[in-house]
């Protein structure tokens, strides 16, 4: 691995990540909210379903919010980010 010189800057993109993490992870996890509503069968429990599926937000919304932060770069974790969500939303399409 190359060391670090005096004069290079370091980039974080921590803004790019951040708005990634926010948006797209928001994103990602109210469409698998909805897929968890979706794929579960079963009418009597509606309650218990509706439950559990809001209460998978925040921590869907967490773990994508923090995934943001591995890619090398913010527009990395836009695309992959918004490409999860597209396509978790393009199959919510397809279950309903």
């Amino acid at each position: 691995m190359k060391p670090i010189q005096a004069n290079e800057k370091i980039a974080g993109h921590w803004i790019g990540k951040t708005t990634a993490g926010v948006v797209c992870g928001f994103a990602l996890a109210i469409a698998a909210s909805g897929l968890l509503v979706q794929i579960v069968s079963g009418s009597s429990a509606e309650v218990g379903k509706a439950e559990v599926a809001m209460l998978s937000v925040p921590l869907i919304w967490t773990a994508a919010f923090s995934a943001a932060y591995l890619f090398r770069t913010g527009l990395r974790a836009w695309v992959w980010l918004g490409a999860f969500s597209a396509a978790a939303f393009a199959l919510l399409q397809v279950c309903k």
